[in-house]
C-alpha cells in the first residue's frame, strides 16, 4: 500500500551538476536526499576486499570497506570485518586490529545484515578476448570490489552488481539492533529521521 504525499522541500544543486539537464540533476538530488533503498541480505563471504551479501535471488551485492562503519578492519584469522563500536582508545581507533576479541563486532558469514545501495554497476559483455589476452587497456589488478573489470584474479565480469553501505544509523548485523526502539529526535539540517536507542 503506498501513501501520496505532498512535500515542500528546497533542493540544493551544486555547481558541479550544472553539465546535466536540470531536471536530471534536480531528480538526481531529490532521489539522493528521499530515496529510501534500505534491504536485508545475508553475508555469504568475507575477503579484505569486501564483504559479499546474497538476498536469496541475488548474490552479487558488495559492501567495500570505505563504506564500513569506522574503525573497521579485517581480522584474517577469523577471514571477517569488526567494527568497534567505541575505542578504547585513540591507538584502537587508528589501528582496530589493536582491540581485544571480545570488543569487536564481527561480520560473520550467515548474519543477516541490513544496507543501503550505494550505486548500481552493469558491465556490457561485448565479444572480444578473455582478460589476460592482451586486449588493448587492460591493466591488472586494478579495482577494489571482485568483479571490477582488472580486479586481481578475475576473468569475467558480473554483468550487474550491488555496492552497499552499512556506514549509517540502523544499518549492520541485524542482531546489532535487536531490542533498539524508534525514538524521534530533532530533525536537523541533515533531516535525520529517527535514531535507535538500547532499552
Amino acid at each position: 500500500m503506498f501513501v501520496l504525499t505532498n512535500i515542500e522541500d528546497t533542493i540544493r544543486v551544486e555547481p558541479r551538476f550544472f553539465v546535466k539537464p536540470a531536471a536530471v540533476a534536480i531528480a538526481d538530488q531529490i532521489n539522493a536526499k528521499y530515496a529510501n533503498h534500505v534491504l536485508v541480505g545475508r553475508i555469504v563471504s568475507s575477503t579484505s576486499e569486501a564483504i559479499r551479501v546474497s538476498m536469496g535471488f541475488f548474490d552479487d551485492i558488495y559492501i567495500p570497506p570505505h563504506l564500513l562503519p569506522s574503525p573497521s578492519a579485517f581480522d584474517y584469522q577469523e577471514q571477517a570485518w569488526f567494527w568497534l563500536l567505541d575505542p578504547a582508545s585513540d591507538a584502537q581507533r587508528a589501528d582496530p586490529l589493536l582491540s581485544q576479541p571480545e570488543e569487536r563486532m564481527y561480520l560473520d558469514t550467515g548474519e543477516s545484515i541490513r544496507f543501503v545501495v550505494e550505486s548500481n554497476c552493469f558491465y556490457d559483455h561485448e565479444p572480444g578476448p578473455a582478460v589476460g589476452e592482451g586486449k588493448l587497456g587492460d591493466n591488472p589488478g586494478v579495482g577494489s570490489v571482485p568483479g571490477d573489470a582488472g580486479a586481481k584474479g578475475t576473468t569475467t565480469h558480473t554483468a550487474y552488481k550491488i555496492i552497499g553501505s552499512i556506514a549509517g544509523q540502523g544499518l549492520g548485523l541485524l542482531a546489532w539492533w535487536a531490542g533498539a526502539e524508534q525514538v524521534p529526535v530533532e530533525e536537523g539540517e541533515g533531516g535525520e529521521e529517527m535514531e535507535p536507542v538500547e532499552q
